[in-house]
């Protein structure tokens, strides 16, 4: 509770000297309406209405919403603030109406400005925002300090898990997120007035956290393919340093110069960053979890030479329940060049297997699609399928690289959710690496939660030709709003 109430009182600077007289007011569902007397609290379904009755916060039922009062600017403008304890609430408002969570405040870019959002508070310091289809952009204030401002920009029609830590921040991009390339906006200055701009897609999973007396940018392995988190740093004049992350990717950043670190290290200290995300990849001796129950431990996990380049070698046991398949990825860290903004790179190889019963051990070789000499710093494996990883996003591969994911399309938040996935016959028609007809099971997943029971799942049949592609669409219950901040997970199998 002190985290939450310290970035409360953390904004302080937005909102000045108190005022006595209530002005907010709450109506109930049989049409009861009264006023808000400070520190009051409003437990949903009802509806909050700003003093001036153009703002609005509506509370799903079980929302709880702490009214902190009405303050002054000292030029004749009054704002209103709200503290959103627990559950969700869906918001349009103007800049004189700031609602606090766990992770930030939100309110519109500024003066004459609006802003129609969607927020759902979680224990701890993690807070989910989406904004509606053409609403005006949204300031996530994440922190304050002597060098000013952390946030987070959401455009219209874009959403993000937002978790606070220190002084840092880390973001989880929704799939369907619209704009150029979907990016999400974090910024933080540096010193001498600079100011660190992050750019992160769709489906991608990113933080920027302190590292010692550096500041550490990384990508997750899970995160889109084709993404790339975007850079910048501006410099006097035009001039910009910057670079950009794919999956799996690290940067840190010296805040007093501004400047990135570069060349090449270790296998230990280039993996590091990776673990500090989630879904990072497990290494020798770790333990990945995949679809229904199965969880394989990697009792070894080597290089060797292949015929055409390295090759890793897997020594895999199930130590879960019996699974019908398996399906994860390699992934080899190369080094990447001297003066790349990466210390490395990552290069990702389709792994399956058939079924695996509780305790059986079994090898499996996966050859580095590199070819030639260059041996990789390390080598993690990934169960995208499984249920540590978001589902795909567009580009992503499927049931051992068999099935492309060429669009995902959603609608998590409005009255009837629904989830489409646009599915591609990456293998081509007839023998064993055709798909045909294919089981699917979606499931929803809740950062430090266990997955829900009772998951949809049905089966889908791919064309028998290379390229044709079905739309899987899946209509899901639930009331308004309960999918929010959920991670959905698609698994395929035979």
């Amino acid at each position: 509770m002190a985290g939450r109430w310290g970035l409360v009182a953390s904004a302080a600077a937005l909102l000045l000297a108190a005022a006595a007289a209530p002005a907010a007011t709450v109506t109930w569902p049989d049409g009861r309406q009264e006023p808000l007397e400070r520190d009051r609290e409003v437990t949903g379904p009802a509806v909050v209405a700003a003093a001036d009755g153009k703002d609005v916060i509506r509370l799903r039922p079980g929302a709880v919403l702490r009214f902190l009062g009405e303050e002054e600017d000292g030029k004749g403008g009054r704002a209103e603030s709200f503290f959103l304890k627990s559950g969700g609430a869906d918001a349009d408002a103007g800049f004189r109406t700031r609602i606090a969570a766990g992770a930030f405040w939100a309110f519109p870019e500024g003066p004459g400005k609006r802003s129609a959002f969607h927020l759902a508070a979680f224990p701890g310091q993690r807070t989910y925002a989406r904004t509606a289809k053409g609403s005006g952009l949204l300031r996530l204030l994440v922190g304050t300090g002597a060098d000013g401002n952390r946030e987070v920009h959401l455009l219209g029609g874009q959403g993000a898990l937002v978790a606070r830590e220190q002084d840092g921040v880390r973001l989880a991009t929704d799939l369907d997120n619209e704009g150029k390339e979907g990016s999400v906006r974090f910024f933080r200055p540096l010193a001498g007035g600079r100011l660190l701009d992050v750019y992160v897609p769709k489906a991608t999973e990113a933080a920027v956290l302190p590292a010692g007396d550096r500041i550490l940018v990384a990508s997750g392995l899970s995160s889109w393919r084709r993404g790339r988190v975007v850079l910048r740093i501006p410099g006097e004049g035009d001039a910009a340093s910057g670079g950009e992350l794919g999956p799996g990717a690290a940067a840190t950043i010296d805040p007093a110069t501004g400047r990135f670190a570069a060349g090449t290290e270790s296998a230990s200290k280039a993996a590091a960053p990776l673990r500090l995300l989630p879904a990072a990849g497990a290494p020798a001796g770790g333990l990945v979890r995949i679809a229904r129950g199965g969880a394989l431990r990697i009792l070894a996990l080597r290089m060797e030479a292949g015929g055409k380049g390295p090759r890793a070698r897997l020594v895999l046991r199930n130590d879960g329940d019996a699974v019908d398949a398996f399906e994860g990825e390699v992934a080899f860290l190369y080094p990447a060049a001297a003066g790349n903004l990466a210390p490395f790179l990552p290069v990702f190889a389709p792994v399956d297997g058939t079924a695996w019963k509780p305790g059986e051990e079994r090898t499996l070789t996966v050859d580095s699609p590199v070819p030639g000499a260059r041996e990789p710093l390390d080598v993690l494996l990934l169960s995208p399928a499984g249920l540590d990883l978001p589902a795909p996003a567009p580009g992503a591969c499927l049931l051992g690289g068999r099935v492309r994911v060429a669009a995902v399309e959603c609608d998590l938040l409005g009255e009837k959710p629904w989830i489409s996935f646009t599915l591609e016959n990456a293998a081509g028609a007839g023998g064993e690496g055709a798909p045909g007809e294919l089981r699917w099971e979606l499931r929803f997943l809740r950062e430090g939660a266990a997955p829900e029971e009772g998951a949809p799942a049905g089966t889908v049949r791919l064309p028998g030709t290379a390229g044709e592609m079905t739309v899987l669409r899946i209509e899901l219950p639930g009331p308004p709003g309960a999918l929010a901040g959920a991670r959905p997970v698609l698994t395929l199998s035979r």
